[in-house]
């Protein structure tokens, strides 16, 4: 929480260190002086310059962070033809057409030209590569990115019997390619933006074009723009500025760090909110029947009928596998105390009225404008299909044709 709280800063300290929009310079090393100034005079910065053995006013520098680049890509697909295109061109080109050509030279798998100074700053810090060419207020950066992440492996908090066992890692990229290579479809769109105004998080949206409500996908947009935060560490940050109600204890927006469950939420219309630097994808808008399990495992570990305390133990050692979402369990726990207090106190009478009023306080909430209790209240007939009883799935996979 005090990581968290150091991160919010006043609008006002970030007004004077608020840099200002401006291009690129002509010269290489008025470029790389304003770079390693702004930075710091980093260690970890590497800036390579390398000259034509014919003309001395064609320079070029290579500039990478040590670390997020990959050194094999740069030296193998930028460094070397780079070197052996400069030998081997003895004649004197203006910086128009050595910029014509350069894009011939380098073998990335991308490669961008931009003339911004701050996406220029923002493209070295993420891991790409930049050569800039001296007479040219062009910066052209090669895709060399080569983020550390750990192996896929089996979930930590939601497992299953049968079913997938990869689970999510804190690459932003290789999540979004878990969920791609289960849906092999053109209608899946993937939108990215920047969340924090110090560490510049990668945030991805994720969902399926025409599945997908259009006014629910704008107001997720809408509402990750608007985050005014210093940084995003992991995705609870999301979600704690982007719920309809931060007074509830109740969870408006699912998470999970299983493919398979991200795919299934698309695939029923919801929108996947993926965050660099943590497996916990979050799956918006969050409606569902847990009002319904959270209040009956509540009442039976409440214990109020003292004469079948062995079965309530029972049922709800039992019931407790029908909450795989570790927030909606936490909820829960919170719950058990709270109805084994008022039953202390005013017995059955109180657990109905407490009853009765976390229902009536669920009843109000919206998840992106959406009932929480959908679609039970208001109650759709249409989609009741998978609600207290699971039909069999071919009847589930009929679509009407009004919908």
């Amino acid at each position: 929480m005090r990581n968290r709280r150091s991160l919010i800063k006043s609008k006002e300290k970030h007004s004077t260190n608020r840099i200002t929009v401006s291009t690129l310079y002509d010269d290489v090393n008025e470029n790389v002086e304003r770079l390693m100034k702004e930075l710091g005079h980093s260690s970890d910065l590497v800036v390579r310059v390398i000259e034509s053995p014919h003309q001395k006013t064609l320079r070029a520098a290579v500039i990478h962070l040590d670390g997020l680049a990959d050194d094999s890509i740069i030296n193998e697909n930028i460094v070397d033809p780079l070197i052996q295109w400069l030998k081997e061109n003895d004649q004197v080109l203006t910086s128009t057409e050595i910029e014509e050509q350069i894009s011939h030279i380098f073998t990335v798998s991308q490669l961008t030209v931009i003339e911004n100074w701050q996406e220029f700053v923002s493209a070295v810090l993420t891991g790409d590569t930049a050569v800039l060419l001296n007479g040219s207020p062009k910066a052209f950066i090669a895709s060399t990115k080569k983020m550390q992440s750990r192996a896929i492996t089996e979930p930590s908090s939601q497992t299953v019997i049968r079913g997938p066992k990869d689970s999510f890692t804190e690459n932003l990229r290789t999540n979004t390619s878990l969920i791609r290579a289960r849906i092999q479809n053109p209608n899946v769109r993937l939108e990215s933006m920047k969340v924090g105004k110090v560490t510049q998080t990668d945030v991805g949206i994720m969902y399926i074009r025409g599945i997908a409500d259009e006014s629910i996908l704008q107001e997720v947009k809408e509402r990750l723009k608007g985050i005014d935060i210093d940084g995003v560490l992991e995705s609870n940050y999301i979600e704690e500025f982007i719920q309809d109600d931060g007074m509830t204890i109740f969870p408006l927006l699912l998470n999970t760090e299983r493919p398979d469950a991200v795919v299934g939420n698309l695939l029923e219309g919801r929108i996947a909110i993926i965050i660099q630097g943590t497996p916990f994808v979050l799956i918006a808008p969050a409606v569902s029947i847990v009002g319904a399990l959270i209040l009956g495992q509540a009442a039976v570990e409440a214990g109020f009928v003292s004469a079948a305390v062995v079965i309530i133990v029972a049922v709800s050692a039992i019931s407790s596998f029908t909450l795989p979402n570790t927030s909606i369990v936490n909820v829960t726990r919170g719950f058990r105390f709270i109805f084994i207090m008022i039953s202390a106190f005013i017995g059955l009478y109180g657990i109905l009225l407490t009853t009765l009023c976390i229902w009536l306080h669920m009843s109000s909430l919206r998840s992106f404008g959406v009932p929480y209790f959908a679609p039970f209240a208001p109650f759709r007939l249409k989609e009741q299909k998978d609600g207290f009883f699971r039909f069999p799935l071919p009847s589930l996979l009929k679509k009407s044709s009004n919908k």
